[in-house]
């Protein structure tokens, strides 16, 4: 429904050199951080939170979740703190967090499938 993605780490001027992030695309609280995929393609590497329903929750209770959480969350001291510690609000359709969330899931799943990593019961 909604995503809040971290973006990056908080360097310090003069005291660490950021080589690059692992998102998709540049940061925007680090503008001038190329991505690590811009020198290696298709490189992506991200974390998210997000917010989850049941299974059976009415379109119009995720919708007005939805508007108020991202409502909250682009409130300016909120959105302010957020980008102060290194992430990036990402106020999504549900829909698209959705896709987003499955497309990880396949992305992991062939990850321990090519690795060869053993089922955790």
């Amino acid at each position: 429904m909604l995503a809040v993605r971290r973006a990056s780490l908080a360097v310090e001027p003069g005291r660490l050199r950021a080589l690059g992030i692992t998102n998709a695309k540049r940061a925007t609280p680090l503008p001038d951080l190329p991505t690590v995929g811009e020198s290696v393609p298709g490189y992506e590497s991200s974390s998210w939170l997000g917010m989850f329903v049941p299974a059976r929750t009415s379109r119009e209770i995720v919708d007005l979740l939805q508007q108020e959480t991202a409502r909250a969350l682009n409130l300016p001291e909120v959105k302010n703190r957020l980008n102060s510690l290194g992430y990036e609000v990402v106020a999504s359709a549900p829909q698209e967090f959705d896709a987003k969330f499955r497309a990880d899931i396949e992305t992991f799943r062939k990850i321990v499938r090519e690795a060869r990593i053993p089922v955790q019961d």
